[in-house]
């Protein structure tokens, strides 16, 4: 009875750690600027191709994407553009999505987890105007890399502090 009930812990651990569950997001991002190419949008994690995403630089229409949820390196978005209708599907989080900092005084706390309590991980002391890439997300946080001088920088970026609006500030 000992052996069999070790042998369903060691399973239930087993089936735990080899399942990433989805993970919901509330936030909103856009499409880094210097990015050129497109990206595919899918209809399910490692699904088929729906669309290709990409700048209208012509129509001066810059990509804009609310995030719903994760799952593993997939997002489910929902794009917004001005041209077109919404569109909905999920892509790979790939490095090319980013936001701007709203801590225009400088100090732009980041944090070792999605909450306030789990400290801060590193203090951005000026304000850096440049888009900080979207690495991970969980309900309203984003997790964000940049690099500043040479240093680089990777914690949770409050919602607050997020600015998803790539053709103003948002103060």
């Amino acid at each position: 009875m000992r052996t069999f009930m070790l042998f369903l812990c060691c399973v239930a651990t087993l089936a735990l750690f080899s399942q990433e569950l989805e993970v919901e997001c509330n936030s909103s991002v856009f499409l880094d600027l210097e990015y050129k190419d497109s990206i595919p949008l899918y209809d399910s994690p490692n699904g088929k191709i729906i669309d290709y995403l990409k700048h209208d630089w012509e129509n001066e229409d810059v990509l804009g994407f609310d995030i719903n949820k994760k799952f593993k390196s997939m997002l489910y978005i929902t794009v917004h553009n001005w041209n077109e209708e919404e569109k909905h599907g999920w892509v790979y989080l790939n490095g090319h999505f980013g936001v701007y900092s709203r801590a225009y005084q400088g100090n732009l706390k980041l944090y070792k987890k999605p909450d306030y309590e789990s400290g801060v991980a590193c203090i951005i002391e000026e304000y850096d105007p440049e888009m900080y890439v979207v690495i991970d997300c969980k309900a309203d946080w984003l997790k964000v890399k940049r690099v500043l001088h040479g240093k680089t920088y990777i914690g949770w970026m409050p919602p607050e502090m997020q600015c998803p609006n790539p053709y103003t500030t948002c103060s």
